[in-house]
């Protein structure tokens, strides 16, 4: 009834035959794809941390040519008295704009990419003769996919704001001025 009882099951049985028969469950029949999914899996979280790493500079880049575009208007803000933490938030406030309409259009497109992929079955090679299943399998975890995922993404959109926010609000008001 429980697949995961598999090896106690197994052991009992090889207990009850007293070593006369060679007896496996399926777990050790299949070790070796599991170790391939174990070593896909491992190399798919570098693949996609590498790909995160990727969109966190694609805020900082941006962020930070503003802020040396925008260095003789914050020049300007802060020599009318504008604090150090009111500049900081306006460049905050600009990545968690675009962090927040990069995750919510990121959560729309493949959420609609799943609908397809589910509707629209993805033949895979082979036929289930090669991988034990015919098509491409599509799982969406709804707690993962709309509250963890959206909640470190925004958490790295953030993260990836102070560096040009800092940058932004520890400028000198007469430097920034002057600055051609």
């Amino acid at each position: 009834d429980d697949v995961n009882q598999a090896p106690m099951v197994a052991k009992r049985i090889r207990e009850v035959l007293q070593g006369r028969y060679q007896v496996q469950d399926w777990l050790q029949m299949n070790r070796n794809l599991f170790i391939a999914l174990q070593t896909e899996k491992m190399v798919m979280g570098i693949i996609l941390s590498l790909i995160v790493l990727v969109a966190a500079l694609n805020i900082i880049n941006p962020l930070t040519m503003m802020v040396i575009e925008k260095t003789k208007e914050i020049g300007i803000l802060k020599a009318m008295g504008a604090r150090n933490s009111s500049v900081k938030d306006i460049f905050v406030f600009q990545g968690m704009f675009i962090g927040t309409m990069g995750t919510l259009l990121g959560m729309a497109l493949g959420f609609v990419l799943c609908q397809i992929i589910e509707q629209i079955p993805i033949p895979m090679p082979g036929g289930g003769s090669v991988y034990y299943i015919d098509r491409l399998p599509v799982k969406v975890d709804v707690f993962v996919s709309y509250v963890v995922i959206p909640v470190c993404s925004m958490l790295l959109c953030w993260v990836s704001t102070l560096y040009p926010a800092r940058q932004a609000a520890k400028m000198e008001p007469v430097d920034a001025i002057r600055y051609d």
